[in-house]
């Protein structure tokens, strides 16, 4: 070990050129502030962004000397962070702000400004008072939402951390909004994060433990360090790590010793070069100087803001991004928003009414000028645009929200989607795109934790080119763990050396924790914890034949580790010091690690085999092929394992050019770590294969074969290699026996893959059950040509079931763009449940997140999460399936019945000879499009199911509706126009023409406002009937409740106007009429014939389409009543299962 220190000692980076121009002589004077700064025109010696601290007997400097006053930085609290969109003062001006950013809302805005005019045909407290109502509605709102993010951010700010007060000589207590970047700060154990912070010390040697469970949902504690400068200032302390179980005498000899090493950190000058902030976390570079010892500062030593101290009694830590410089605060950028097809079709069905509305209003307004003559064209055409305003009714937003909010809650509520184990429901995050889960066309899935369970087990391993057997305890036969331990047993057996070697390395190549519980005699009292499951089954299997990892202990005064091995004869402990860890990410698909062991370097390296096999220093023998193919088909994820052994000259140049590449601050610095330590990991020997299984999730099998059944193309998205993906494909129905797969992999050029490409779909010609499989590298070629871009979209169409292997984060995001580019008409889904599926999950229409082993980054990015794939099928067929139909319902009747009352004012227009005078009472009007057809509309759809949802989930027919646009298209929405034309007409003429005629008086009751709440009265029976008869549970007794609420609250309504004091005032031409309207046998006979009549149409029309023209829910939900189906009760509960 004392040549490892050394070496590392010798081979410390050079001072960064910042660190060589500062000057102390720029240092400013003490002033009142426990931490000082520089002076304004001190001359920055460092690249804009980056930023320098120095700490010494002065005090703290800064540059630059503004770090903690720049824009978005509340003086005197640069720490303060706000996730509020609104203050006090903006709060009303930016709310109307956002709601004015829709047409809808500004022409109502011109309506309210034109209203009042003396010429307006209406009052203009008829339309003013409900649209600011409207407007203060949604305000409040926004209001209440942000006084909620408010009160988090205030807890947030209001959290107390502990600063070095340098003049006080000790630690204080300040709230973390005060927290400046370069303050010296001690975070005790279980304590949050108040900034980003660059670890300098830990109780009891240089390493501690972090929970970033709030950063990325990993439950893992990660492992920290600090900078090798900073290793010598604990001195001989005793070991704290791994247990919170300290005595009260040890922590207070802890607390002391914290203050100490805060002085030393002053007394021998501390300076930090940090670079410039940014978004991604892994990107941390700095440098650290010491008493002229200089260290790299990156990743292994920062602790992101939020998360949390696990297991360490205190770390002594510099503040070096604070407020929206964090990496959480960098992060939280909005994401895109995503519209739904619907709600983009609501917008364009307003500006179609806007447009018929300015059509109807010049028509009239011409007439009006030939035939009235009494005002200009102008004042004729804003007189009907006032008359005809409700043709956009002034809810429609507000209600259509609060319909979208209450599916949301149920989703929310679903015991369906509830998880058995964590006992988590789903949760919506995006309620606007419900209706879009009920149209999928095509779904790209991850694999890993998605399709599977993520719990690896360790399965088979070759070695030497030989299958010693299965390892599972699952397995019919566990003859592997007993012919490995048999081969150690025996002295002088061929592979003894081989089989020893192999799991050496599987017990030293990894970043596993390990802990010892109760009785450390038996490898059961070990437990291993670690970030990749995989590494864990690998750790796990070397224990199990006896290569026990006892021990991970930081070596003080440096970044190096040692690791603790017990062999399985000898029962003494091998140690290995770690002295570099190279970790795996998607692009390296590997991980090493360079280790000291007796006076010899060895790096050992795993991965994944198409990596691997171009790194050995020899082919692999056909022995060893053979078992990656074999075990690839058996759904086995392998690994090659390999290691070289490392001359002391090559390390040390080795590490002297990593050193010097660690040391960078600008953006070259992670290339050139990657490129460094590639070079490490070159001519390697093969020491075997490892084979992992990972189980598939409970339900998956079934969940694929009904999704299929719905007809939505499912594609599998992963990194796994062809045989491992294909062979899960078939295990969880996605191919089955039936299915003709067409290959199109390995391509090495454009040339190429368009060949494969073509040969792919040549052989899938005229196939009913097709397969399609690609990889990485051909996607790479076709991804960037148009015609293959266009060959594997329609390759897509015409195959049910798709794989993907070998794929990169981005390539899945690609492919996603890919099928969204081609039909813009098609909607997709992503599913995904770590944090390499974000991209996919973002670029999709729909982004579901799977709450899984690899943490929460997925379910964070989602715009719905879920604990387990199964959870899919009720979230599509159930509450998409629903959502579609019933924004769909929505939009149509919502416009509907606005149409339908306007057509009373337009006839009456070619009646009175274009006088511009109103057909109905301007408060009937009103009370129509905020009361008596709005509100009850969220009950009626929002409890309307149809079946119940074990039938549902059983029919996935049904789910074909959405797909094929089969409830909102033009025939659809046309028919609801001619309807709303129909009903209108009817209901103002059969009673005008019997009751009314033309003696319009402005505030007397007469007969013609007889027939006017006659005819109104028609309209909303009608309208509401209608909605009605277009629910597939019109009997459920919430629906009818809804619907009899709202009927009488229009008989409320009309009271009030009809016999109290409120209609003399606001509106004096009705006063009496509504008992009249009872009392006049003749008004009440048009009444009820006239809405009967009016209906009859509507009940033709619904037969003929159910019978002749029947959509796939109506074929299942008769065959449903046909099979008397729960005894005949075909009633719809969402809750029923």
């Amino acid at each position: 070990h004392a040549v490892g220190n050394s070496l590392l000692v010798r081979n410390l980076p050079v001072p960064i050129d910042g660190f060589k121009r500062y000057d102390s002589r720029q240092r400013p004077t003490m002033g009142s502030r426990t931490s000082k700064v520089a002076t304004s025109d001190t001359p920055s010696p460092i690249p804009e962004g980056d930023r320098l601290f120095t700490l010494d007997e002065e005090g703290t400097k800064r540059i630059p000397a503004d770090i903690n006053e720049k824009k978005g930085m509340k003086k005197g609290k640069p720490n303060m962070v706000s996730t509020t969109k609104f203050t006090i003062p903006t709060w009303l001006p930016k709310s109307l702000y956002y709601q004015f950013k829709r047409m809808a809302n500004i022409y109502f805005l011109f309506i309210s400004v034109i209203v009042c005019f003396p010429w307006s045909p209406k009052d203009w407290p008829s339309f003013v008072l409900p649209f600011i109502g409207v407007l203060l509605w949604t305000a409040c709102k926004d209001a209440y939402e942000d006084i909620g993010r408010w009160r988090e951010d205030e807890r947030e700010n209001s959290r107390r951390t502990q600063r070095w007060n340098a003049e006080e000589d000790t630690f204080e207590y300040v709230q973390w909004r005060h927290v400046h970047a370069g303050d010296l700060l001690k975070i005790n154990c279980d304590e949050c994060f108040p900034a980003d912070l660059l670890m300098l010390q830990a109780a009891g040697g240089n390493e501690s433990f972090i929970s970033t469970v709030n950063l990325d949902g990993e439950t893992n504690l990660k492992e920290k360090c600090a900078p090798n400068s900073c290793g010598h200032l604990m001195g001989a302390a005793k070991s704290c790590r791994r247990t919170r179980m300290f005595g009260s005498r040890m922590q207070e000899e802890q607390e002391l010793e914290a203050s100490r090493i805060a002085r030393l950190l002053h007394s021998h000058g501390l300076n930090v070069h940090m670079g410039r902030p940014e978004i991604l976390l892994s990107e941390v570079r700095g440098n650290l100087n010491l008493e002229d010892n200089h260290s790299p500062a990156g990743e292994a030593n920062f602790l992101p803001r939020g998360c949390v101290l696990r297991n360490t009694l205190w770390v002594l830590t510099l503040a070096v991004y604070v407020g929206n410089e964090t990496k959480t605060r960098l992060n939280a950028v909005a994401a895109s928003q995503k519209t739904s097809k619907l709600q983009y079709y609501l917008d364009v069905s307003i500006r179609c009414m806007l447009f018929g509305l300015c059509t109807a209003c010049a028509y009239l307004a011409t007439l009006a000028v030939i035939f009235d003559k009494q005002d200009n064209w102008g004042i004729y055409f804003l007189k009907y645009m006032i008359t005809l305003y409700h043709v956009v009714p002034i809810s429609l937003y507000v209600v259509c929200e609060m319909l979208k909010l209450f599916l949301g809650i149920k989703v929310d509520m679903d015991p369906q989607m509830k998880d058995p184990e964590t006992e988590r429901y789903a949760k919506v995050q995006c309620t606007d795109l419900l209706e879009e889960v009920g149209q999928v066309g095509f779904i790209f899935s991850d694999k890993t934790g998605t399709l599977t369970a993520n719990e690896m087990v360790f399965a088979r391993c070759c070695i030497s080119g030989q299958d010693p057997g299965d390892f599972r305890r699952s397995a019919p036969v566990q003859d592997g763990m007993e012919a490995v331990q048999k081969i150690l047993r025996t002295p002088h057996h061929p592979l003894q050396e081989a089989v020893s070697l192999y799991f050496t390395c599987l017990a030293v190549c990894h970043a596993v924790q390990v802990e010892e519980v109760e009785d450390k005699a038996f490898p059961e009292s070990l437990h291993y914890s670690g970030m990749s499951p995989d590494e864990v089954a690998l750790v796990q299997a070397a224990s199990s034949v006896g290569f026990h990892f006892r021990q991970r202990k930081r070596i003080l005064g440096s970044s190096t580790t040692e690791l603790s091995i017990e062999g399985p004869s000898s029962g003494e402990l091998a140690r290995f010091t770690v002295l570099r860890e190279i970790e795996f990410n998607s692009d390296r698909k590997r991980m090493s690690v360079v280790v000291q062991h007796n006076q010899e370097y060895w790096c050992v390296t795993k991965g994944a085999d198409n990596v691997m096999i171009p790194l050995l220093d020899h082919e692999p023998d056909s022995g060893t092929l053979e078992a990656i193919s074999r075990f690839s088909k058996l759904g086995l994820r392998c690994l090659v394992v390999g290691m070289k052994k490392v001359s002391f000259d090559e390390w040390t140049a080795w590490q002297k050019t990593l050193q010097a590449a660690d040391s960078l601050t600008d953006a070259s610095k992670n290339d050139r770590v990657a490129e460094v330590s590639a070079a490490m990991e070159t001519n390697l020997r093969l020491v075997g294969v490892t084979a992992v299984e990972d189980r598939l999730q409970d339900g998956v099998p079934h969940a694929i074969k009904t999704i299929k059944r719905a007809g939505v193309k499912l594609w599998v998205l992963t990194g796994d290699k062809i045989e491992t993906a294909v062979d899960i494909a078939r295990s969880c129905n996605l191919f089955n026996s039936s299915t003709r797969l067409a290959y199109a992999t390995e391509a090495i050029s454009i040339d190429e893959c368009l060949q494969k490409l073509e040969r792919a779909k040549t052989d899938l010609e005229g196939c009913v059950d097709a397969g399609l499989v690609l990889d990485g590298k051909t996607c790479k070629f076709a991804l960037d040509n148009e015609v293959c871009r266009k060959l594997i979209y329609k390759l897509g169409l015409a195959c049910r079931t798709c794989v993907c292997c070998r794929l990169s984060p981005m390539q899945k995001k690609h492919l996603v763009d890919l099928v969204r580019q081609e039909n813009t008409s098609i909607i997709t889904l992503a599913i995904g449940d770590g944090a390499n599926d974000v991209p996919m999950i973002e670029g999709a229409h729909i982004g579901v997140g799977i709450r899984g082993k690899e943490g929460m980054q997925a379910a964070q990015a989602s715009d719905v999460a879920i604990s387990q794939f199964r959870f899919l099928v009720p979230l599509m067929f159930c509450h998409g399936s629903r959502a579609y139909r019933r924004i769909a319902l929505f939009i149509c009747y919502y416009i509907y019945k606005s149409v339908a009352l306007a057509v009373g004012d337009f006839i009456w227009a070619h009646q009175d000879n274009f006088k511009g005078k109103i057909a109905y009472p301007e408060y009937l009007s009103m009370g129509y499009s905020v009361v008596f057809t709005a509100w009850h509309v969220v009950l009626v759809l929002g409890f309307d199911a149809g079946l119940s949802d074990e039938i549902t989930n059983d029919s996935p027919e049904m789910y074909k509706d959405g797909p094929g646009h089969a409830l909102f298209n033009r025939w659809i929405f046309g028919t609801w126009i001619f309807f709303s034309l129909l009903h209108g007409s009817a209901a103002w003429l059969a009673p005008n023409l019997v009751l009314g005629g033309k003696d319009w008086t402005p505030k007397t009751p007469n007969d013609f406002w007889l027939a006017s709440m006659v005819s109104f009265t028609v309209v909303v029976i009608v309208c509401n009937a209608r909605l009605h008869l277009n629910c597939l549970s019109p009997l459920r007794k919430e629906v009818v409740a809804a619907s009899l609420a709202a009927f009488f609250s229009y008989w409320i309504y009309l009271f009030l106007l009809g016999h109290t004091t409120l209609g003399k005032i606001f509106q004096p031409s009705c006063v009496g009429l509504p008992a009249k309207v009872f009392n006049n046998s003749t008004a009440f006979t048009l009444l009820v014939l006239c809405s009967l009549a009016t209906l009859i149409p509507d009940i033709v029309e619904k037969l003929i389409r159910r019978y002749f023209f029947p959509t796939c829910t109506d074929k299942v939900m008769r065959e449903a009543r046909r099979g008397k189906v729960h005894n005949g009760n075909t009633k719809a509960s969402d809750d029923e299962d």
